[in-house]
């Protein structure tokens, strides 16, 4: 019988026949072949064969022979090997395609088995190996050439569905990123419509031209869903790509049940809802746009990429384009139901006048329209300005700085002024601060209720979020 230690021997091994055959021999040396052929329950001859095999090539002679016959009457010849080796040289072709096109003596298995002997076979790339490659596409691409938008439905968030309900929150979220930089633009509606999308389109690409973008190379990518226009079959003045094209960008749909065509964009959705929409509380429709600009200026300045060589998309942008401004980047969110009826009241088409909507009166971006507006360009930068932190501020006022040798000090100003604020006055009490998904090296577990860590930009205290700096007041 085996001892324990040859059947742990044997468990690890991967050839387990061997494993067998090297105790029988050594079995069938100690005692009798009969009496071994009697433990082992086989023909004496089985263990003179192996005790032979043993003591002519050793160990060599315990091994599995092949049971390839030595001739095969039905094998391709010598020629025919050669042919299909030629033609494969000449095409590239796969097995079935070179017997169709150069008409080979042979069947579609013979190519098939001709390729493997002679190591032809194209192998197969993993996973990681198809995402290096389609990062290394993206990173030759221009900030702002390739545009990705879909639509998040909100009515299947646990924690998010009950306020919507009972503070009438929108239940649409339109995103819009950039495949190179990775900036992310929401925007929120009450329905999934195909107006709500158009606005969000002739919005962003507006915006992101009147801060120096040249739109010739941009091209907006989308699904086939309704709200983008992709089953209409009649030309429509309201298209989709139509309201893109009137911006000076390009539209193309991604190709049916292609949603790795949108990865960049549903990667997003599947950030945010842990981030934000399952850890968020909020006590409006004002506090909820605060919330999600200030995550949204969070995921453009302060939130590194892995994907990215842990990069923001503010420092890629910032390296690759740094005549562009970063107003570029904060755009506010606004629920475009408000939009369209302040459209339909003025009797307009919707040309792009998203960003200067006025937000929600009680919000802190209406609270700091009504602030002293000393050196920012207009009201609307001044919309974002008062809402970062002073060090920001401050190297916001000098364009001259925001060069390829400011941005270290820049992103340096961000992360020294990471101190959280009270609630605003439009926000409830909370009663305790939510857990954080991470922590940062070398700070107490008090501070860790700071978010995010690497900047001063927001921070998410007692279920909501709130902005890094001390809280305004009209």
């Amino acid at each position: 019988m085996v001892c324990p230690g040859e059947y742990a021997t044997m468990i690890r091994s991967k050839d387990h026949s061997f494993d067998m055959r090297k105790t029988l021999v050594r079995v069938a040396k100690a005692e009798s072949i009969r009496a071994t052929a009697r433990k082992y329950r086989i023909s004496r001859n089985t263990v003179r064969q192996w005790s032979r095999r043993f003591r002519r090539q050793g160990f060599k002679g315990l091994r599995s022979r092949s049971t390839r016959p030595k001739y095969s009457p039905n094998k391709v010849s010598r020629q025919v090997e050669n042919l299909v080796l030629e033609a494969r040289a000449r095409s590239g072709f796969g097995a079935q395609r070179l017997v169709e096109e150069f008409d080979l003596p042979c069947g579609i298995s013979a190519v098939r088995r001709i390729l493997r002997e002679y190591r032809l076979t194209r192998k197969p790339r993993k996973r990681h190996e198809r995402k290096n490659d389609l990062r290394e596409v993206k990173k030759r691409l221009a900030p702002f050439e390739r545009l990705q938008m879909d639509t998040k439905h909100l009515k299947d968030l646990a924690n998010y569905l009950p306020q919507a309900k009972q503070l009438r929150l929108p239940l649409y979220q339109f995103t819009v990123r950039d495949e190179r930089t990775g900036a992310m633009w929401l925007a929120y509606a009450t329905e999934c419509a195909a107006i709500y999308a158009e606005l969000t389109i002739r919005r962003l690409l507006t915006h992101l031209k009147d801060n120096g973008v040249d739109l010739k190379l941009t091209v907006v990518k989308s699904d086939n869903g309704s709200e983008f226009k992709g089953q209409q079959l009649h030309f429509d003045a309201r298209d989709f790509a139509q309201a893109v094209n009137d911006c000076g960008a390009g539209h193309r749909f991604n190709p049916p049940s292609c949603p790795n065509a949108n990865a960049d964009v549903e990667s997003s959705h599947s950030r945010i809802e842990p981030e934000f929409y399952d850890r968020a509380n909020f006590a409006g429709l004002a506090d909820f746009l605060d919330a999600a600009n200030l995550y949204q200026t969070y995921w453009n300045l302060g939130r590194p990429n892995r994907s990215k060589n842990k990069r923001t998309p503010w420092e890629i942008l910032h390296d690759l384009k740094p005549n562009v401004s970063p107003h570029a980047l904060l755009l506010q969110p606004v629920l475009l139901d408000t939009l369209l009826q302040q459209q339909q009241k003025q009797k307009q088409r919707p040309q792009g006048v998203g960003q200067y909507v006025p937000p929600p009166p009680g919000s802190r971006s209406h609270r700091c329209t009504q602030m002293n507006t000393d050196g920012c360009p207009d009201s609307w930068s001044c919309l974002y300005v008062q809402s970062l932190p002073m060090a920001f501020r401050q190297a916001w006022k000098k364009p001259s700085d925001m060069t390829r040798a400011g941005a270290p000090s820049l992103a340096g100003a961000l992360r020294s002024c990471a101190s959280p604020r009270e609630p605003g006055p439009h926000a409830p009490a909370r009663s305790s601060p939510s857990p954080l998904p991470r922590k940062p090296a070398g700070e107490s577990r008090a501070s860790s209720a700071r978010f995010p860590t690497r900047c001063g930009i927001a921070c998410f205290r007692g279920g909501t979020w709130h902005s890094g700096t001390a809280r305004h007041e009209a």
